[in-house]
């Protein structure tokens, strides 16, 4: 088992490196280690990652649609969403960076995949929409394929809305209005 520091701070975190290709997010200080999700998990978010990139394409929007990747959320917190949504633009200026994670750019969506267990769930239903709804993320999906539905949190006057999408319900987004998916789609996409 790797030995990791007790508290770290969010520039330590950036340039920790444990030796091994374990993907950590930082939660108030300490480092947690990202399980490899599913077959099933992957299948799901790079359906989505490519219904966003054919969608903000159709729009012409110059967004980025980004999948491994950070948010900082908190003075010693960063969460790596399964992907999220930000301007091009400001993906375009880190690039220099040596870690990919945004600190204070404006995230347009930003989406979870729930993984099993119940501290995931935990994480994924209650820190998960703190965090990001202090940060302002406009659009918070979870995913869960365990529930078989997705949640999705949108930004209204400094608070977040909640809807539940299953079955075959059309999802409802406002970055993505024309976006046509429902939970059934996204839960069992192609396998290709």
């Amino acid at each position: 088992m790797v030995q990791t520091p007790v508290k770290l701070t969010f520039e330590e975190y950036l340039n920790y490196d444990d030796g091994t290709d374990i993907l950590y997010e930082l939660e108030n200080g300490k480092l947690i280690a990202m399980t490899p999700p599913s077959p099933r998990h992957i299948t799901i978010a790079h359906f989505l990652e490519r219904q966003f990139w054919l969608e903000q394409i159709r729009l012409n929007s110059q967004w980025a649609v980004i999948f491994g990747a950070g948010i900082r959320t908190d003075i010693a917190k960063s969460r790596i969403p399964d992907l999220f949504v930000v301007e091009g633009n400001i993906w375009a200026s880190i690039q220099n960076q040596s870690r990919a994670i945004l600190e204070n750019s404006p995230v347009l969506l930003a989406v979870e995949i729930v993984s099993p267990g119940r501290e995931n769930r935990r994480r994924d239903y209650e820190d998960k929409v703190r965090e990001y709804r202090d940060r302002g993320i406009l659009e918070y999906w979870i995913v869960d394929p365990v529930e078989n539905k997705i949640t999705i949190f949108i930004w209204v006057d400094g608070e977040y809305r909640e809807q539940i999408y299953r079955g075959d319900r059309a999802i409802a987004s406002p970055t993505f209005p024309e976006l046509s998916l429902t939970c059934d789609r996204i839960l069992n996409p192609p396998l290709y």
